[in-house]
């Protein structure tokens, strides 16, 4: 990677609050899964995002937590687990 390549990715480097300002209710959003599920995005999405509703969300064997199962993210997130991970399998039962 050369040094203007690097420079350039910092300069649009942005902070999760900012990506996830991004999201609009209604929208469906896919969640990279496995050793690539990006636990700081999906945090945020879910602390900072109170306004959303009715975001779907993509995923298959997420790693770490997920938040966005928690009974009362029930209003901003629907999980569409295409498979299930051991963070989801207590949701996905109930």
């Amino acid at each position: 990677m050369t040094l203007a390549t690097m420079t350039a990715w910092m300069n649009d480097a942005r902070s999760p609050e900012e990506v996830v300002s991004l999201i609009g209710s209604g929208q469906r959003v896919f969640v990279h899964g496995g050793c690539a599920t990006h636990s700081t995005l999906v945090d945020a999405m879910c602390t900072t995002r109170r306004d959303l509703e009715d975001v779907q969300l993509y995923h298959l064997h997420l790693e770490g937590g997920a938040p966005f199962a928690d009974p009362g993210q029930a209003r901003s997130f629907f999980s569409n687990s295409l498979f299930t991970g051991a963070s989801l399998r207590t949701a996905v039962a109930d």
